[in-house]
């Protein structure tokens, strides 16, 4: 992606804003992402991984893709998903075991059931957070894991500025 294009993909006021927040909070970052789901929209409280969860996840899928770098293998993870977008969201006979897998781990380690369901007890949250995990027929689980990625991209980007505090 060129800088020209990268320009034209920012969203000023949004993701200044999550940077701003990113280089405050650091890895206590939480954000609401809202999602379409069977025609519902649904919201779901995600957090930025850390390095050390991030990077076998970019490992593996620099390995999927074939490329050399994690920028390289998110934007490949993206044109495959997109690929497999339909009207009705993401065909999952269109994406292979391996990577739904990958996106199932992401979202364990991303998404944040006690904020998304704050009222429910810990049972009842972790039966949802797994029923959105192994029953995403129409990709919510991968919409939700790639913003997951993203966010953590953008967390990297921000601890990039001196005198961030590093969590």
């Amino acid at each position: 992606m060129t800088e020209q294009e990268q320009d034209e993909d920012f969203d000023t006021e949004k993701d200044e804003w999550d940077i701003f927040e990113l280089m405050k909070l650091g890895s206590e970052y939480r954000k609401d992402y809202t999602l379409t789901v069977f025609g519902q929209d649904t919201s779901v409280t995600i957090r930025p991984l850390i390095d050390e969860e991030s990077i076998p996840y970019s490992v593996q899928l620099q390995k999927k893709f074939g490329v050399d770098s994690k920028d390289e293998a998110l934007e490949e993870a993206e044109e495959y998903v997109e690929e497999a977008r339909d009207e009705d969201g993401i065909d999952m006979s269109e994406i292979d075991s391996d990577f739904i897998e990958i996106m199932k781990d992401v979202y364990d380690d991303g998404h944040c059931p006690e904020l998304t369901w704050p009222d429910k007890s810990e049972e009842e949250r972790e039966e949802r957070a797994e029923f959105v995990r192994d029953n995403s027929m129409d990709g919510a689980v991968i919409d939700i894991s790639m913003e997951i990625l993203d966010l953590s991209g953008t967390m990297e980007d921000a601890l990039k500025f001196p005198g961030v505090r590093q969590k």
